[in-house]
């Protein structure tokens, strides 16, 4: 940043899951170039070890016009922290949330603004690879049924297959197993079991 000294760097995992890594130098010559110092390998210290930040209920967003500049305080908070995110999709006039045991809508014009709701706290997702956009709402297999989520609200659409799609909610493995699709063209959402 513009305050920070000039040579200051920072290190950082481009790929998502690995463990934390450890800078290191080889000699005391190499060691003596930087401040704060670096262990000589193999040892290690707190200072030059990575660490993980890790907010499951939290939407990062970036800078006014600079998509790929996302600052680790541009954050909005949606519901509870025990409650990860499943996925995000991009309605007309919002932002719909899935979440594990609820859906929200953000909305607002700019981060001063951004708004994070509850659509419905009874509603959740039983498989987010069954979650597709399709006429501006989600659709995707509830603890209900099959349902569409929009800026209104959420509404059961599965009431005439209801008998086939019961069975399916007390599977054990159904978050692994059910994919939706939607096609846009046909107006149709296809669910595979």
């Amino acid at each position: 940043g513009p305050s920070d000294l000039p040579g200051q760097i920072m290190i950082e995992e481009r790929g998502v899951g690995a463990s934390a890594f450890t800078i290191q130098s080889s000699n005391t010559t190499i060691q003596a170039m930087f401040f704060p110092y670096p262990p000589v390998s193999p040892s290690t210290n707190t200072a030059s070890t990575s660490t993980n930040s890790t907010q499951t209920n939290a939407i990062y967003y970036s800078k006014n016009r600079q998509p790929e500049a996302v600052p680790s305080l541009n954050y909005l908070l949606v519901g509870s922290a025990n409650e990860a995110i499943l996925r995000i999709f991009a309605l007309r006039d919002s932002l719909i949330v899935v979440k594990e045991k609820s859906v929200w809508r953000i909305t607002g014009e700019d981060p001063s603004s951004f708004v994070a709701t509850p659509i419905d706290t009874t509603v959740f997702c039983k498989s987010a690879n069954s979650c597709a956009l399709l006429s501006n709402q989600v659709i995707m297999l509830s603890n209900q049924g099959v349902v569409a989520v929009s800026d209104a609200g959420v509404q059961v659409i599965s009431r005439d297959i209801e008998p086939s799609i019961i069975p399916l909610l007390l599977h054990t493995s159904i978050s692994t197993l059910a994919v939706g699709i939607a096609y846009e063209s046909d107006r149709h959402y296809l669910l595979s079991v």
